[in-house]
């Protein structure tokens, strides 16, 4: 019995996060990059809630036609509504050294940038590396249209905007993403402590 009800509750989940993507395509583009956060939590549902429900758990959303919006909102909230502090300042510290070393990179010329210059007949993915160690991908979207836009691709944004949201989960998600621009892991500095850690907390 246990097993039916699990069955049936993934397969109303499916239907429902279905139904909640053609919901999402008949909206203008804007609109649906700021539902991205709610966009997040109905895809973690669709493929997570199943594996956190006991018996009780799936008789009572059993009981709903779209058990998945009965709880999205509620887990909306639990994923956006506490403090990204840390992160935030683990995302700047990134940026500051990035920085740094862009500005040294800059200050002598590139030997590949001369040899292999980017033309409309041979563009090259734009590079996105990530603020973090496990950026969400939605976040890192948000980046990826900024910068197709900047250099004039529109249409590339808006078409991957719409793959990134109809995918069925992050990583397909971070696939299609790839196929429009280049997402580089955040860079690792050497020779600086991140905050909250100081050298001499190491050497003692």
């Amino acid at each position: 019995m246990s097993q039916d009800r699990s069955e049936l509750l993934q397969i109303r989940l499916d239907q429902n996060y279905r139904d909640y993507l053609a919901q999402l395509r008949e909206k203008p583009f804007d609109e649906i990059i700021k539902l991205a956060p709610e966009i997040t939590a109905a895809q973690q549902l669709c493929g997570e809630l199943l594996n956190a429900c006991d018996d009780d758990d799936m008789e009572f959303l059993l009981r709903f036609d779209d058990p998945l919006e009965v709880v999205r909102g509620y887990w909306e909230s639990e994923i956006t509504g506490y403090s990204h502090k840390g992160e935030m300042g683990h995302m700047l510290w990134e940026i500051q050294d990035r920085e740094l070393y862009e500005k040294e990179q800059l200050a002598q010329p590139s030997e590949k940038a001369l040899s292999s210059p980017i033309t409309p007949d041979n563009p090259a993915k734009p590079k996105i590396p990530l603020a973090y160690p496990g950026e969400d991908v939605y976040s890192v979207l948000r980046r990826a249209i900024k910068t197709l836009k900047e250099i004039g691709q529109q249409q590339e944004a808006a078409a991957m905007a719409f793959l990134v949201f109809s995918a069925k989960n992050p990583q397909d998600a971070l696939t299609v993403l790839s196929n429009y621009v280049e997402v580089e892991p955040p860079h690792t500095p050497k020779g600086k402590n991140k905050p909250g850690k100081r050298k001499d907390e190491h050497e003692r």
